[in-house]
């Protein structure tokens, strides 16, 4: 009997290491984003003195975080986002931040709020990249983030338990985790124009066992894309399907002058046609970029190199893909006219895609089909663009 009790507890030691791994293994697994539309609720800002409230979310690079994973002195939770223009700017400021407080008994954790089903396509005319995990993971690879970037974009639950009203905002919470600060990380959200000073004093108080003057700081923001709140994108979508679709013969003088470009705007023109696989392929990306940068002064332009009695079947196929905007038909026969014209590099192949600057100055060109993030970066990059507001 007693060998029996021994063979029992013995027996039990693998199977509780087995539980215990698989219990680990679902925590620590490869984390599929699954964002839902949760219930409306009512937001409210973490009060000052309160404790933090823990978290369990996956971060950029695999891992997941909790809040004891944070055992430092001072621990300073951001909430920013990848669309955001004046998020945008304080990801520098964030990198100087942490390079300057890393060895000094802080903590930075930062976390994207935005649920990707309700950030409308045109919000993110100041970025590349959406708020979707999958961006988070490209931002971060291309800023080199040192500390982790967690995203609760599938139902939000950290995020509302912290109450951001806008973003970029920073919480510090002190040795006990209570909430000491909470607000702007600095007076202005012009690029290179600040270097987050209230950020940087709150926490040097925070160190020192000292008092934070102002607490409470708020700031001009991004709005947070809560699931329940589909207005923006129902908007948007409204807009979208009450504009009409139509194709314009373009000869090729007037495709030349279209190219010369004596607008304002930069233009990315695309050359299809329906018979080209790769070209109908790529033909949504374009789109998207249409509804992304539509309130920017860049003008997505599309043209078909189908022969002219192919009319009916062009326009069939943008009206299936439903898109309004500037689309041409161009009835030059001469194709290897057409290529000269156009670039001369160009070896006629399709999709074809150029960038061009007013006064017809070539910036980007693409042969074959395009990377979208690629013309979507070159896009909001460019100075007639940028990803920063002026003021």
């Amino acid at each position: 009997m007693w060998v029996d009790r021994v063979y029992l507890r013995i027996g039990c030691i693998p199977l509780l290491w087995l539980v215990l791994s698989c219990g680990s293994s679902i925590q620590q697994g490869e984390f599929v984003p699954d964002p839902i539309i949760t219930e409306p609720r009512e937001i409210m800002s973490l009060k000052i003195g309160s404790p933090a409230p823990d978290f369990q979310l996956p971060g950029v690079d695999g891992r997941w975080y909790s809040l004891d994973d944070f055992k430092k002195e001072v621990l300073v939770v951001v909430f920013l986002s990848n669309y955001c223009p004046y998020a945008q700017v304080y990801e520098d400021r964030l990198l100087e931040f942490y390079q300057d407080y890393q060895n000094k008994d802080v903590d930075l954790v930062v976390i994207s709020p935005n649920s990707p089903l309700a950030v409308p396509d045109d919000a993110q005319g100041y970025s590349d990249l959406d708020d979707s995990y999958e961006a988070m993971k490209i931002r971060a690879e291309e800023k080199d983030f040192p500390f982790p970037y967690l995203y609760d974009g599938d139902k939000q639950k950290v995020s509302a338990a912290y109450g951001p009203k806008e973003i970029p905002v920073a919480y510090i919470f002190d040795r006990q985790r209570t909430l000491q600060y909470r607000g702007r990380i600095d007076y202005s959200h012009v690029w290179k124009s600040a270097n987050a000073e209230d950020l940087r004093l709150s926490v040097n108080a925070v160190l020192r066992g000292g008092s934070i003057i102002r607490r409470e700081r708020d700031s001009p923001g991004c709005k947070i894309y809560w699931s329940w709140d589909q207005a923006d994108t129902d908007t948007l979508n409204k807009l979208w399907q009450e504009s009409p679709v139509a194709v314009q013969e373009i000869d090729m003088d007037s495709l030349k002058t279209l190219m010369v470009n004596f607008s304002r705007d930069l233009r990315v023109i695309n050359f299809w046609a329906t018979w080209c696989g790769p070209c109908k392929k790529e033909f949504p990306e374009f789109l998207k970029m249409r509804r992304i940068y539509h309130q920017r002064p860049v003008e997505l332009i599309s043209v078909s190199l189908d022969d002219l009695e192919n009319h009916a079947e062009v326009l069939a196929f943008l009206q299936q893909m439903h898109a309004p905007g500037k689309n041409y038909l161009l009835t030059e026969k001469d194709k290897d006219r057409v290529r000269k014209e156009v670039y001369e590099d160009w070896d006629g192949s399709l999709p074809f895609t150029i960038m061009v600057e007013p006064f017809g100055e070539l910036y980007k060109i693409w042969q074959g089909p395009f990377d979208a993030l690629e013309v979507r970066k070159a896009i909001v990059d460019h100075r007639l663009l940028g990803r920063y507001l002026p003021y």
